[in-house]
């Protein structure tokens, strides 16, 4: 154990690695509130899971912007073709085939 001085408070403490000046020091009731201060209460924030559900609302929206819609036959609906006039002006219906299902 190393003899430290606290960062925040000022009193020294006694702790398990050899302080340097590149970090501070916490004594063990500063760092367990600095710890409690970010800790799973504030993760779970009503703000924070609001954005949360508008990141993956927006994230559903790209998805289903980039995935690939396929027709299938079963889909199809018929089209109407006018005919011409010699078979006495009635229409008759047929089916266009999609370009992608004639592979």
């Amino acid at each position: 154990m190393f003899d430290a001085t606290c960062a925040d408070c000022g009193d020294t403490c006694k702790v398990p690695f050899q302080p340097n000046s590149d970090k501070p020091v916490f004594c063990r009731n500063c760092f367990g509130d600095k710890k409690n201060a970010g800790g799973r209460d504030e993760r779970n924030s009503p703000a924070l899971q609001d954005k949360f559900e508008e990141i993956n609302a927006k994230l559903d929206r790209i998805l289903g912007l980039l995935s690939p819609v396929i027709p299938s036959q079963e889909t199809e609906k018929p089209i109407k073709v006018a005919t011409p006039p010699s078979s006495g002006g009635k229409k008759k219906t047929a089916v266009k085939k999609s370009p992608l299902l004639e592979s």
